[in-house]
């Protein structure tokens, strides 16, 4: 944990403790732990201390009661605090009167110095402005604001130590904010302390009020409590802990919610609270060569290749490269650790054999026991890291190259770690290892073995990955046949010791796999950003593998997947940094939190402390991290403060001393306080730190590969391809989470009618898959598609290859730069059905005055299309609706919420539903655009009838999603109410999608938040999982500002239309944004897209619309929006060049179909059925292309 901090530079401290001088108290300054007695400031020594310090010449006396001279270190971020002596229950004990946090002089002056080169306006510090709100120090004071602003800024304020401090370190131990770099002096923690921290206490400044007039009454020390309500104790008597004031819990929220914010959007901060990842939806493949298509194997379906379903960065998890090998009697690999705690004990002069090359290895097979043998070569201990020695081959009959074999020295020496692999190209039997010591004197002994690790009927898939999330994440595997049935893996080789499995390894299928450590940063520290590999044992019968990653989060929670990263979160990433801060350990080195993290010892013992975690007590009923962490706080701080993790404290008391362990309680109590105050699922909406967004658990799946080769056929209306064929796309669709393949193959120019194959090697079996193919001309004109129906992924008749043929149908009509488009017809309402009628488009805008107060439109909700089902749907608020409201009842015309269906063919009345209840809340309708015509889509609605849901008051409430069977042949049905839910939202969505792989996704502009949510299966309302909240309030790529509506492209992205930015961006399924638009005059893609601007009226954007090949629709007013000319669509190509605009669309939201026709749902009022009342619909249509045209089509 680095050692101690020596250079050191000198601080004049002045501290406002009025109350306490009061009653005269020895009051203690901790720095590192070491205690400095402060003196009570005299006339005479105020007097002295403003000499030279225009802050304190400008501070009345009551605000400077104490002074300290001290020693500080240059190196090192620490926290300090004033304490004094007291006594709970008898037993002695100190209470806290203030805390700060101390930053190098260094790293203050340069953050200044960085402020003035980036050109950041010189506002006030923080707390100086803080200061300036007190009437007599704001008169003192204003003369010094720009004569002395340097001097402020690097020195005066930080040795002031008054309530600001106290807030700002409060805050700063929050996990997604507290920072322990010390480059440049520490000038990343000064900057989340003055603009992060600073500026959300100034900004929300009550926290400070009651800290200053609670005064020493704002936190209390009482006795630690286990989980079972018994007073914790060790040797020396009662350990104690802290108790903050309900008033400074209460007002912690508001600053903290605001800091974190702060903390996503600063540019200077990425890398160290924020990370920026991008996803991924498709995966293209090179098109074969026709010779060789003929010549490709039949391979059988027991082949040995695998692959991740999604190459995606979900949540901060990226997979790479994935290997494997097939199931071997004996295995491939040896993994054992060897302890100075093993009965037969690993001793020092083993140690001394290994580092002075008197240690050798002997692997021995099942024909030969010297099969290989190697030695280690002399090397001395690395300093603060483990000691790698590697084996070098002397001799043996398996040859130089059958084994790798090296031993790792942890950096206590007291454990060492023996991993023999044995390439996949012997054809040995792995049997075991042994290690040999060679005396002085020559005689050679052995002094301990080894066997396999993995055996039998085990394979070992090998996955590639990197956490890049702040916060600690445990791997579990659940196995599946070919059938999709779940296998119960017996005798499974496991990864968790015998003592530890029958508490964290004992599901029935699921198996513990490893712990998954963040790279990049640990609460600001570098670290190696090394890539981690997953060694999973995978079962003969296995087809498919599904990885749960589980930790801190929110929704759903299970309680095999999550607990273990939720443990080691706690730990390390909670509880480690609390302990270097109160040390004020140095960690410009930091190979030793690395190999902490990496020590399998340290790793079980922190798995020990949560024995008893679970132990009557039922996780996740809320979905709500809070309770949560607050249990396993309750079970493990106790059991850190005895010094239970044992090797974890070894390191501990090693680098730190045995007393911060004990020291450190009350400010590990207070960092589990600070995240407290900002995971309730209200306030997790007005955050973006990204740990706290994620679920509490998710997957990626592994799955056995298969080949997919196919023939697209001509259109056979025609019996060739269309004219325009500069080339094919054929895509691969699935209906579940994975990465989609795509093939672009050039075709010649001349006329074509033969078949022309395709083919897609070693992509993702499991699941069905679709194939769509797409023809374009030269210029980008889509001129024809087909697609084929859903079949299972997986090879045909015992085989790894499956055949499909897919047909084409010519397009008839393109878009072009003259595709302004066309009113076709609306619906009306007359006798006594609704029906298209052409006529020319409704003029009704949003400010037209309503001819009948009693029926009049006061918002919209959203507009779907369902194609093959021809499905029409719209959700809406009015008046004069003549519905029951929210439950069955006696009918009433107030103002509500409705939605309703109509067929988008030539009867729409054929296909009318309309909800039988009306809303107090918004309801919504998501249509699956492509889903089939026998009612087996992925349709919902948003059924608001429940109310808001609140986890203890309405656990049954929120926003739910029911689904909706669309039929060509039959009505839909709206069935407000129901007990089943395919999951909620916790709060109103303004629009909401569905996305082919099986998730919900909404945005809300209130919270400036995008929703995710899993489509699994239906649940009872009370138990339905409720959505995730994703992105945050902000201006860069990934965070949004008042998104206002939503769409899903063809390839898999979410796009989302923000009113705030202006711009259009592109997300994935995991809410990473997707650079996909190419801004003209640039080389790389973006994930935005900025929205042209008409006039100076300024624009309302209001929906968005997305058609198969990726054309964007945008719907916006300039203006107030009260005349038709206000209106207007504009079109963008896939890329984001903007393409064309239609003029006088007088609506309020749109729809594309596939076939490009435009409906838009109206401001246009019509009396309905019972004189209900409803908005009209339109089509529009593009305008066909002009014949023998040179202008540019699409």
């Amino acid at each position: 944990m680095g050692q101690p901090s020596k250079a050191s530079e000198r601080h004049l401290l002045h501290f406002d403790a009025t109350s306490s001088l009061q009653r005269d108290h020895t009051l203690t300054y901790y720095a590192g732990l070491t205690p400095h007695r402060i003196h009570a400031h005299t006339k005479a020594t105020r007097s002295d201390a403003r000499v030279g310090n225009p802050l304190l010449q400008r501070m009345p006396d009551t605000r400077l009661s104490h002074y300290l001279e001290v020693d500080l270190p240059t190196d090192s971020v620490m926290v300090t605090y004033l304490a004094r002596a007291t006594e709970v229950e008898g037993a002695p004990t100190e209470d806290f009167l203030s805390l700060a946090v101390h930053v190098p002089r260094e790293g203050r002056q340069r953050l200044y110095e960085n402020r003035l080169l980036r050109g950041v306006s010189q506002e006030q510090h923080p707390k100086l402005a803080w200061l300036l709100e007190d009437d007599e120090v704001r008169q003192e004071l204003s003369p010094l604001l720009h004569s002395d602003a340097a001097l402020l800024e690097t020195e005066l304020l930080h040795d002031l130590i008054d309530p600001f401090e106290t807030a700002s370190t409060l805050l700063f131990q929050h996990p997604s904010l507290i920072n322990l770099n010390t480059e440049h002096g520490g000038a990343i923690p000064a900057l989340i302390l003055r603009d992060c921290v600073g500026r959300a206490l100034r900004k929300r400044s009550r926290l400070l009020d009651e800290i200053r007039r609670l005064g020493e009454q704002w936190s209390r020390r009482v006795p630690m409590l286990d989980a079972d309500g018994k007073v914790v104790t060790d040797a020396e008597g009662t350990i104690f802990t802290i108790e903050v004031h309900e008033g400074v819990r209460r007002h912690m929220g508001a600053p903290m919610g605001l800091a974190l914010k702060y903390s996503q959007q600063m540019e200077e901060l990425q890398g160290q609270t924020w990370r920026m990842q991008y996803g991924q939806t498709v995966e293209e493949h090179r098109p074969a060569r026709a010779k060789q298509q003929g010549k490709r194997p039949l391979l059988q379906a027991d082949q040995t290749r695998w692959t991740l379903k999604a190459l995606s960065t979900m949540n901060g998890v990226s997979t790479g490269a994935v290997s494997f090998d097939p199931p071997r009697e004996g295995g491939l690999e040896i993994n054992e650790g060897w302890s100075s705690s093993d009965p037969t004990p690993m001793s020092k002069d083993i140690v001394d054999a290994l580092i002075e090359g008197r240690m050798f290895v002997r692997v021995e097979t099942a024909d030969d026991a010297n099969a290989w043998k190697g030695g280690f070569a002399a090397q001395p201990p690395k300093q603060e890291r483990e000691t790698v020695f590697e084996a070098a081959y002397r001799s043996g009959s398996a040859g130089a190259d059958a084994f790798t074999v090296d031993l790792r020295l942890d950096d206590l020496q007291v454990d060492l770690y023996l991993h023999v692999r044995m390439h996949s190209t012997s054809n040995k039997v792995l049997r075991t290892a042994h290690l040999y010591v060679r005396e002085p004197n020559g005689v050679e002994r052995s002094v301990w073995s080894a066997a396999p690790t993995t055996k039998g009927k085990y394979g070992q898939l090998r996955v590639d990955m990197k956490n890049e999330w702040l916060r600690h994440l445990v791997a579990y595997a659940e196995f599946f046949d070919a059938s999709g049935r779940v296998i119960k893996p017996e005798n499974f080789p496991g990864n968790m010791p015998s003592s530890l499995s029958p508490y964290f390894d004992h599901h029935d299928t699921k198996r513990y796999i490893d712990l998954i450590d963040p790279v990049t940063t640990i609460f600001g520290v570098p670290i190696p950003a090394d890539t981690q590999t997953l060694k999973i044992d995978v079962p003969e019968s296995a087809s498919s593998v599904k990885l749960y990653w589980g930790g801190l989060g929110t929704g759903e929670f299970d309680a095999t997947v999550c607990l273990l990263g939720i443990l080691c979160t706690a730990v390390i990433e909670m509880a480690l940094p609390i302990y270097l801060l109160v040390k004020g350990a140095s960690e410009k080195n930091t190979g030793i939190i690395h190999n902490l993290m990496k020590d399998p010892k340290v790793r079980m013992g922190i798995y020990s402390l949560g024995i008893g975690v679970t132990t009557g007590y039922a996780f996740g009923a809320s979905q709500d991290p809070g309770k949560t962490i607050g249990r396993v706080a309750t079970v493990v701080l106790p059991k850190l403060a005895k010094l239970e993790a044992k090797k974890f404290s070894l390191y501990l008391a090693q680098k730190a001393g045995e007393a911060v362990a004990k020291r450190a309680v009350p400010l590990i109590n207070l960092a589990f306080l600070a995240l407290d105050t900002t995971i309730t699922l209200m306030q997790l909406a007005q955050t973006t730190a990204a740990v706290l967004q994620s679920p509490f658990y998710y997957t990626t799946e592994l799955t056995r590969t298969f080949d997919l080769r196919g023939r697209v056929l001509p259109d056979p209306a025609f019996n060739k391809f269309p004219d325009h064929h500069d080339r094919m796309v054929v895509r691969v669709l699935y209906d579940s989470g994975n990465t989609l393949p795509v093939q672009e193959i050039r075709l010649p120019g001349e006329t074509l009618s033969k078949p022309l194959p395709f083919e897609f090697n070693g992509i993702a079996a499991g699941g069905r898959v679709k194939v769509m193919v797409f023809f374009y001309a030269a210029n980008g004109w889509q001129s024809a598609m087909g697609a084929s129906g859903w079949v299972d992924a997986k090879g045909a008749q015992g085989s790894s290859v499956l055949a499909l043929d897919v047909v084409v149908k010519n397009a008839l009509i393109p878009l072009s730069r003259q595709s302004v488009y066309e009113h076709r017809q609306s619906i009306v309402f007359e006798g006594g059905r609704h029906r298209w009628k052409q006529r020319p488009a409704p003029t009704t805008t949003i400010t037209t005055a309503p001819t009948d107060d009693g029926h009049r439109l006061l918002s919209m909700g959203g507009i779907t299309v369902a194609q093959r089902p021809g499905m029409l749907g719209y959700s809406w608020q009015a008046n004069g609706l003549n519905r029951p409201r929210d439950r069955p009842g006696p009918p009433t015309d107030g103002a509500m919420h409705t939605m309703q269906n109509l067929s988008l063919l030539e009867d729409p009345e054929a296909s009318y539903a309309s909800s039988p209840l009306g809303f107090s809340l918004p309801c919504g309708v998501a249509y699956d655009l492509g889903s089939a015509e026998d009612g087996s889509g992925a349709s919902f609605y948003l059924d608001p009838s429940g109310g808001d849901y609140d986890d203890i008051r309405n656990p049954a409430g929120g926003y739910h999603l029911r689904r909706i069977a669309l039929s060509l042949h039959e009505k839909p049905l709206f069935e407000p109410g129901k007990r089943e839910s395919w999951g909620r939202f916790s709060a109103p969505v303004d629009r909401f999608v569905v996305h082919p792989q099986g998730y919900a996704a909404g945005v809300s502009a209130d919270t400036s938040k995008l929703y995710l949510l899993k489509l699994a299966a239906p649940k009872k309302n009370e138990e339905a999982t409720v959505a995730s909240p994703y992105s945050g309030e902000g201006e860069r790529v990934g965070l949004l500002l008042q998104p206002c509506a939503i769409a899903v492209a063809l390839d898999g992205r979410l796009l989302v239309l923000e009113q705030g930015n202006n711009r259009i961006q592109s997300f994935d399924i995991s809410g990473n944004p997707v650079p996909y638009f190419k801004p003209k005059g640039q080389t790389e893609k973006s994930a935005v897209l900025p929205l042209r601007q008409v006039g100076a009226m300024g624009t309302t954007y209001l929906d968005l619309s997305v058609e198969a090949k990726g054309y964007l629709f945008v719907l916006a007013y300039d203006g107030n929006g009260s005349q038709p000319e206000h209106y207007r669509i504009d079109i963008y190509e896939p890329d984001g060049s903007f393409l064309v605009s239609t003029p006088r669309v007088a609506a309020a939201r749109i729809a594309v179909d596939l076939a490009r026709s435009l409906y838009t749902l109206n401001w246009e009022t019509l009396s309905g059925p019972d004189r209900r009342t409803e908005p009209s619909l339109s089509m529009w249509l593009p305008p066909p292309p002009p014949p023998m045209s040179s202008k540019r089509k699409k």
